[in-house]
This record gives C-alpha cells, sequence and structure tokens, in this order.
C-alpha cells in the first residue's frame, strides 16, 4: 500500500501519537475527577441528562424536539437518494463505477438537503403558530 519509503515515517507518526494521547488522557485524569465531583445530583438529575447537557449544550427544550424531526427527515432523504441512486444505474443500463459512485454520492447529499430543508419548513411554520 505505502511504498517503502513511507512506512517508517507513518510508524513513526502512528507511535508518536499514540504516545501523544496517552500522555494526554493521563494528564487530564484530575480535571476530570473534578468535574464529577461537581455534578449534583441531589436534585433529581440522572447522570444522562448531565452527558446530555456536555454533548447538546446549545439545545433547548423547544428546540429538542426539532432535532429528532431533522434527523429523521435527513435520514429518510438520505435513504431516498441511496435508493434512487440505486436503481438509476439499473434502469439506464450503466456499467461505468466511477459514474455510478458520483451518482450515488450526489443523489445522497440532494435529497439530504431536500429531508433538512422540508424539516426547516414545518420548523418554521411550528414557531408562527
Amino acid at each position: 500500500m505505502f511504498d517503502s519509503f513511507l512506512n517508517p515515517i507513518v510508524i513513526t507518526l502512528g507511535i508518536m501519537y499514540t504516545l501523544y494521547k496517552l500522555v494526554e488522557v493521563l494528564a487530564h485524569r484530575k480535571e476530570r475527577l473534578n468535574l464529577v465531583e461537581k455534578l449534583d445530583f441531589s436534585a433529581g438529575a440522572t447522570p444522562l441528562e448531565h452527558i446530555g447537557r456536555w454533548l447538546m449544550p446549545l439545545s433547548t427544550p423547544s428546540n429538542s424536539s426539532f432535532s429528532t424531526l431533522r434527523i429523521g427527515l435527513l435520514l429518510i432523504g438520505i435513504g431516498l437518494g441511496l435508493g434512487i441512486a440505486t436503481a438509476i444505474p439499473h434502469i439506464a443500463g450503466i456499467t461505468d463505477w466511477e459514474f455510478r459512485g458520483q451518482v450515488l454520492c450526489a443523489l445522497m447529499m440532494v435529497f439530504g438537503g431536500l429531508g433538512l430543508l422540508i424539516a426547516y419548513l414545518i420548523e418554521q411554520k411550528k414557531k408562527k403558530q
């Protein structure tokens, strides 16, 4: 896969990166323990709620219901793009694999974008009500 010239470079960089990450994990251990100690579970909050706040700090309760809609419509759009991109070369009799890959990527992006656009329009309609 790599030329004999690149092998030592890639291996050296991989080892250096692994050592760096190991030192980073060990160095930030105390910081992580302090964060866990600061969590307030006395108010009835579960650890999953705290993790959710860390993962999506900008989400608000009104915005979180729309995130499900966005993700759902995005995945539906990507699925439609995959289905149509698979059918087009069979219908047209295209055997060029490079062209099939381009059609697949393009249709996944187009239908995924349409899914997000539909989600945006639904959000705007709900916010006006």
